[in-house]
């Protein structure tokens, strides 16, 4: 085998191995899901808009309250929940548990 295969060969392989290593982390999402309800009513909120501080990532509650969101960053972020008649109200998320 020539040298030019051998090089071109250990090259392909380098840059395998590097695409390889930085698609998992791509891929690294956290997802954050729960129930939007009002603190002094107990009922759940439907239409609540939920986004994180600083990014363009968001969703809103359904017609039960829940909401689930997958963010592609680690804690800690904060969530900002408004809705129309509601003061905002911003949660931080330091820690995510796993169920």
């Amino acid at each position: 085998m020539s040298n030019f295969t051998k090089n071109l060969g250990r090259s392909m392989l380098t840059c395998f191995l590097l695409v390889s290593l930085g698609v998992g982390s791509v891929f690294a999402q956290t997802t954050i899901s729960g129930t939007v309800i009002d603190a002094d009513t107990k009922e759940t909120l439907v239409g609540v808009n939920i986004i994180v501080k600083g990014k363009v990532i968001g969703t809103i509650s359904d017609l039960d309250g829940n909401f689930t969101l997958n963010v592609n960053q680690e804690p800690p972020f904060t969530l900002i929940f408004s809705m129309v008649g509601y003061s905002s109200q911003e949660v931080e998320i330091r820690e995510v548990s796993v169920i």
